[in-house]
């Protein structure tokens, strides 16, 4: 069996995802601001090519585009702040929660995958028994101090990133890549920067944002390199992201893909010799109910007469 491309450049998503996440992990500096560099550096390594893509003529796309751009600026900010507080093996277990959310919020806005489910009863089961099996394991994080704290405090946006997903695949529906992958990419980095640049001048409009953030200068080198570095992985984890949700018919199975993120967190740790603080099998739970979840609705497809 061909493995399918979406499945490939998700793959590609997952290796810059963990990266970025042991970048922010090892340099521990403001979010914020190292935020603010990732995206500024993602706008001038992207604007010399503009002249290579026609822009989409579909309004509708910048508008799904700009709200999901708004979106995941707050998300951003909370995630990389607990990267650097809790540590990237703790985020990324707790993270595969999205991918439930998205499916769910997809499939109701789309009658034909919900009919589709209907009338195949056995692989529905195995759906909802994958979705069940995430939310008690989410639940059991309970037993973890720094799981459940980093859970209650993610989950709020973690509700937002779904809605997000959503509205990134609702854009790549009104454009065909490259192109809506392309301007998905540099429209976002440009608004959430210019978001943040207002955040840096007016530090009151984002004071309903949890205080993540430690303590470093705008201006000091760590934190330009931490923006660097992670404005490098952004730009292969976002157009490979966004490629793979363009051809996919629910955003939720590139997350899902994804989803060796974890494993790949813990491989490290384990080669640096590294002991996890947090507790492991819950979250390793939440990315095997994850992974069920795309093998049900993606790769076991009932044989029609």
């Amino acid at each position: 069996m061909m493995i399918p491309a979406w499945v490939l450049f998700a793959l590609i998503t997952m290796l810059a995802q963990s990266a970025m996440a042991l970048v922010n992990e090892h340099f521990k500096v403001r979010a914020l601001h190292m935020l603010w560099w990732m995206r500024l550096a993602a706008v001038v390594a992207l604007l010399p090519f503009v002249p290579f893509y026609d822009a989409p003529n579909d309004p509708l796309y910048y508008v799904y585009v700009v709200a999901g751009a708004v979106i995941f600026c707050w998300f951003d900010l909370v995630y990389f702040g607990m990267t650097a507080k809790s540590g990237a093996g703790v985020v990324t277990r707790i993270g595969p929660l999205v991918v439930a959310g998205t499916f769910v919020l997809w499939t109701a806005i789309t009658p034909s995958l919900a009919v589709q489910y209907i009338e195949t009863p056995l692989r529905t089961a195995g759906i909802i028994a994958a979705l069940a099996g995430s939310v008690f394991f989410a639940l059991r994080l309970k037993q973890c101090a720094i799981s459940w704290g980093t859970l209650k405090t993610m989950s709020p946006y973690m509700a937002l990133a779904c809605v997000g997903m959503v509205l990134g695949k609702l854009a790549m529906e009104r454009a065909a890549p490259p192109e809506g992958v392309f301007y998905y990419t540099l429209i976002q980095s440009a608004v959430v920067w210019a978001l943040y640049a207002l955040m840096t001048i007016a530090p009151a409009s984002w004071k309903f944002i949890p205080h993540l953030d430690l303590n470093s200068s705008f201006r000091e080198k760590r934190v330009v390199l931490a923006g660097l570095c992670a404005a490098a992985g952004w730009l292969v984890a976002t157009p490979s992201k966004w490629y793979a949700i363009s051809i996919v018919e629910n955003p939720a199975y590139v997350s899902t893909v994804s989803l060796c993120e974890p494993f790949m967190i813990l491989l490290i740790y384990r080669l640096l010799r590294r002991r996890e603080r947090a507790r492991i099998a819950d979250g390793i739970g939440i990315v095997a109910c994850s992974i069920a979840l795309v093998v049900f609705t993606q790769f076991w497809r009932p044989t029609t007469h």
